[in-house]
């Protein structure tokens, strides 16, 4: 449900009250202040680099798993992590392989549909939502006596908008078709059996969007998959050589250029908490200084080949709006006539390959992944190799390199990932 609000001094109310010092001491109070629980959403497929990405990061994943945590959401399997609200800020800057970061405002038991109401109405959505974004909501229930999702989700509109009207802002409720390209802000509502949780959305754009591939090219990964691949693939940006076999568009050397580089994958773009009118300008100013301090030089040759020249020029330029064009050696040419020895490789590193596939591929699937199994085998044996495979029954293709294989999504779709080498 997708819900836009008016009313006649939105804009002046905002001017008045966010700057005010009443208002700043509310935000300090209820905001600023507390902890959060904040909610990494991932796929389920590659959720443990994830935890390793957040642990790097120095924090600690809390256990939401057990039926008796009092974390517990049935309704939502994501990592949860507790911080101030500057935290969240940090998750969304530096997560390279999660989709967004929420975070948990409210938790209450919700017994009926009036205690419902009266808890929906105390929550001081003036500090948390813009009134000028539209609200996206979404109303999950599960074994809840409050029975109908769409009466949850009204009484929550109705409940912040009395509660911006006890504040001076008289707001009225516009629900209208959800369109996916509008700016909005998420709101979940979650109740399970007697227990509601309310959180909202951080991020905005999903995070794979960095602001670097304005040109995709045909079927291109997205960059929280690439990540992905390369955390699954064990690489280890400082002491590891890696090959991008088939570029395409160039995200696997885009992302390993970022990751060579300590570089943010979010340093480029906006985020949603920055029209949220608790935020804290000057805290994410230092959040971003702190990233760019921590850019390093790449200490690990990255190569990206393709044989289609286009693609190739497509890469580079996607590559200098990452600003990793120059840690990235572009080669043209056919995968199939390099060797390690001939590209200069003198140890053993990790090879990723993203073949193209469907109407880009030129010649049976089979013969090309036979032809593919038959070079990887003469050449790049002592390569630890991650290649994305189309279909399963591929899949016996490979069965002589005893290859773990996951199941991953990828636009829509589902390809299995076959990895295979003595360094997993």
């Amino acid at each position: 449900m997708l819900v836009w609000f008016e009313g006649n001094r939105i804009e002046n109310w905002q001017v008045e009250v966010y700057s005010s010092k009443p208002f700043g001491r509310r935000v300090k109070r209820m905001v600023k202040a507390p902890k959060h629980i904040f909610e990494v959403i991932v796929p389920p497929q590659w959720k443990k680099v994830c935890k390793e990405e957040i642990e790097a990061l120095g924090y600690q994943v809390l256990n939401n798993q057990s039926d008796a945590s009092p974390l517990k959401d049935p309704l939502s399997n994501g990592i949860l992590v507790e911080g101030r609200i500057w935290d969240g800020y940090k998750l969304c800057l530096w997560l390279r392989t999660a989709s967004r970061v929420i975070v948990h405002i409210a938790r209450f038991g919700a017994r009926s549909i009036e205690a419902f109401r009266k808890k929906m109405g105390s929550i001081p959505w003036e500090v948390w939502l813009n009134p000028t974004l539209p609200l996206r909501l979404y109303c999950n229930l599960d074994r809840s006596a409050l029975r109908h999702e769409g009466l949850v989700c009204k009484e929550t509109v109705e409940a912040l908008c009395r509660r911006f009207n006890e504040q001076g802002l008289k707001l009225f409720p516009k629900f209208v078709k959800d369109n996916e390209g509008d700016s909005k802000c998420r709101l979940w509502i979650n109740v399970s059996q007697d227990l509601c949780i309310v959180k909202i959305d951080l991020t905005g754009a999903h995070l794979h969007e960095r602001e670097y591939r304005l040109e995709p090219g045909e079927a291109p990964l997205r960059e929280t998959l690439a990540a992905a691949m390369l955390k699954l693939l064990r690489w280890d940006r400082l002491k590891t050589p890696l090959i991008d076999a088939m570029t395409g568009s160039g995200t696997i050397a885009i992302e390993a250029g970022l990751m060579a580089r300590n570089r943010a994958p979010g340093i480029k773009r906006s985020f949603l908490f920055e029209r949220l009118p608790f935020f804290n300008e000057a805290a994410w100013r230092y959040e971003k200084r702190l990233a760019e301090d921590s850019i390093e030089n790449p200490s690990q040759p990255i190569f990206a080949i393709d044989e289609d020249i286009e693609q190739l020029e497509r890469a580079k330029r996607n590559a200098t709006r990452a600003g990793v064009m120059e840690d990235i050696r572009w080669i043209q040419g056919d995968f199939f006539s390099f060797t390690p020895k001939r590209l200069g490789i003198p140890v053993a590193g990790k090879l990723l390959i993203n073949p193209p596939y469907g109407k880009r591929l030129s010649v049976p699937v089979r013969s090309f992944y036979n032809r593919l199994k038959e070079h990887l085998r003469n050449y790049w044996h002592d390569w630890t190799v991650g290649l994305l495979v189309p279909n399963r029954d591929l899949l016996p293709l490979f069965s002589d390199f005893k290859p773990a294989v996951l199941r991953l999504p990828h636009g829509g779709l589902w390809v299995n990932f076959v990895m295979f080498g003595k360094d997993l």
